[in-house]
């Protein structure tokens, strides 16, 4: 009975001491900087990989404007989507790169000094995301409503050699 007895006995509250609140909020800024650093390196791969995927279409699409152009076909529509891609990707690199910078600016941050600065970076940081997401987005967007109608015209412009019939 007396060890049923203990169980209903209220402990003492542990007393939260302005060190210990400190201390903890030290740790989970330490946290918190450890895996913006990780998200900073995954995002340098994303700049890497996306500006080589970007740079290979923009290359196609100079491409099949020179064949175009070969072929005496009318560029406009081409010209135009390359000049859109160009924009949108422009747009997209100038936006990671600054999403890049304000996560960066997080993780100079001293923890326990400067909590407040620390979490308005961080939301600063959430909304240049979004930014990110919308400037790619874009990007997709560019490529999928303006270079594949522009291109597949072209291909439909192409002449095939007519089929011979043997009679």
């Amino acid at each position: 009975m007396i060890a049923l007895a203990t169980l209903f006995v209220a402990l003492p509250a542990q007393a939260q001491t302005p060190s210990n609140d400190t201390s903890v909020s030290s740790v989970r800024c330490e946290r918190a900087q450890t895996r913006l650093e990780l998200r900073i390196t995954r995002i340098e791969t994303v700049q890497t990989n996306r500006s080589e995927a970007y740079s290979t279409i923009q290359a196609r699409i100079d491409t099949i404007i020179e064949a175009a152009t070969a072929s005496e076909y009318d560029t406009t529509d081409l010209i135009a989507a390359q000049t859109a891609v160009e924009t949108a990707v422009t747009e997209f690199s100038g936006t990671l790169s600054q999403h890049s910078q304000t996560l960066t600016s997080a993780t100079t941050l001293e923890c326990g000094e400067t909590n407040s600065e620390f979490v308005t970076t961080l939301r600063s940081a959430r909304t240049s995301l979004a930014d990110v997401r919308a400037a790619s987005l874009e990007v997709r967007t560019v490529i999928r409503e303006q270079v594949l109608p522009a291109v597949q015209a072209y291909a439909a412009s192409i002449e095939t050699p007519p089929v011979r019939e043997e009679q």
